[in-house]
């Protein structure tokens, strides 16, 4: 099936790609080589590397990656599970999923802490601040909300163009968050206030931007649109580069931890890795 979710591991010598099929793969990133298979279609790491998350419709599933053991399944949701990201201590793990909720899990035990309603639709996106003092959650209900950690509050409602957030990730420094928009635009928000810093047109009006997020330095954004391009712009809305991903879809992507590789899956089942260092 296609490819839905594409991450580097944080040491950047390793990347899993999930397929819609529900397989996970480990893949070698300096050879192309691949390491072990699991099961999934979306995946997140820990900080560190040593833990690997796979959605699995509503479980979860808990690997290490290095030798691919299953440590936990956690279960909860009502609904496929869209959206994985752990803390930036690694001790937690939220979800985002089609059942509406977000949900938080401690790491060590598996054990369900909060289950945060208020979307009206999907959930399908969730990201921690670098300091993890708060989680934000993207929906098909055309809103992002901010959640206070570790209580679960809700600080604030960001309410986007009204169209569809397929994705929502914070700056490395976390004064800003990104939006992808299903009107075509890549939103750039404050943290602090939740207003709109700027609205970048990825392409064209009403062409889906499936997925966006910050490149490791902060300096630009890098968005996957429904046609399959790739493109990067600095953070005022210059665009920089794009790459066309052959092969239908292209929006499962991440950039190497040090910013220079992009990788791309696409609906041929391929994964591709490009060499996007600006000079």
């Amino acid at each position: 099936g296609a490819v839905e979710s594409v991450r580097f591991a944080p040491d950047g010598r390793t990347f899993a790609s999930a397929d819609h099929d529900g397989q996970v793969r480990v893949w070698n990133a300096a050879d192309g080589s691949l390491v072990r298979t699991l099961a999934g279609y979306r995946v997140a790491y820990t900080p560190d590397g040593h833990l690997l998350a796979t959605a699995d419709n509503r479980q979860i599933h808990l690997w290490q990656p290095d030798d691919g053991a299953k440590l936990a399944t956690l279960t909860g949701h009502g609904d496929w599970v869209m959206g994985l990201a752990f803390s930036p201590d690694g001790t937690l793990l939220a979800s985002a999923s089609r059942d509406k909720t977000v949900r938080v899990w401690r790491v060590e035990d598996g054990r369900l802490l909060l289950t945060m309603r208020g979307h009206t639709a999907y959930a399908y996106s969730v990201a921690w601040t670098p300091d993890g003092r708060l989680l934000a959650s993207s929906s098909y209900d055309g809103t992002v909300r901010l959640w206070r950690m570790p209580i679960g509050e809700l600080a604030r409602t960001i309410t986007t163009s009204g169209a569809i957030v397929h994705s929502v990730a914070f700056a490395p420094d976390g004064s800003r968050l990104v939006s992808a928009q299903h009107d075509g635009t890549v939103r750039v928000w404050r943290t602090v206030d939740g207003t709109l810093d700027r609205a970048i047109l990825a392409y064209e009006r009403d062409l889906d931007v499936i997925s966006a997020r910050f490149a490791p330095d902060g300096t630009r954004i890098v968005a996957a649109t429904e046609d399959g391009r790739v493109g990067m712009w600095s953070v005022d809305g210059k665009q920089l580069a794009t790459v066309r991903v052959p092969g239908g879809g292209g929006w499962a992507f991440d950039l190497s931890p040090e910013g220079h590789t992009l990788a791309t899956g696409s609906a041929d089942h391929n994964i591709r890795l490009w060499d996007v260092a600006l000079e």
